[in-house]
């Protein structure tokens, strides 16, 4: 029910989403975008809406600081922040695929994925997650040579053409 893809180029992340709510009999727009800027981070959600929810309005984002070391940051700081608040708001990880989420997370020009059913954390220079995401790492495939921002909106463009799930309008941001 979603499309999400993050591009790192050259020191910034470029990340885009749809707005597509749907489940097996219906799709809606939301008047709420699943990317956010929080602070130091960009953060886009895709898979449970309530999961996706309560990290981007209520987990409280670590600091980053001058740290240079992103990769440890994010393993030792920003992966057990967000295990705790999993437990401390008592947010249980669903067992099964069509339940779960996931979350693109843009730093300091990196991009990281984080999968909630194990908690990993693994950086890419593009990625994309959600229904929609093999339509759009095609498109991500055929577009290497534009501009980030601009393969990122045509990924996602390409979810919204050829995904029953995925639906404009399209958000952007980038930092």
């Amino acid at each position: 029910m979603t499309c999400i893809v993050a591009i790192s180029d050259n020191g910034k992340v470029y990340m885009g989403g749809d707005r597509g709510h749907s489940d097996s009999h219906t799709l809606v727009s939301s008047t709420q975008p699943k990317i956010f800027d929080v602070g130091s981070y960009l953060i886009g959600y895709a898979g449970n809406s309530g999961i996706g929810q309560a990290v981007i309005y209520n987990f409280q984002y670590p600091a980053v600081g001058k740290t240079h070391n992103i990769d440890r940051h994010m393993l030792k700081v920003f992966i057990p922040a967000l295990r705790l608040f999993f437990k401390e708001n008592d947010i249980k990880i669903p067992d099964d695929d069509e339940n779960n989420a996931g979350f693109i997370v843009g730093v300091k020009g990196r991009v990281y994925e984080i999968d909630i059913s194990d908690f990993q954390c693994i950086e890419y220079e593009e990625v994309s997650i959600g229904s929609g995401s093999s339509y759009a790492y095609g498109s991500l495939y055929t577009s290497i040579d534009l501009p980030a921002k601009t393969r990122v909106e045509k990924a996602i463009q390409s979810a919204i053409n050829y995904s029953p799930t995925c639906q404009s309008p399209i958000d952007i941001l980038y930092k």
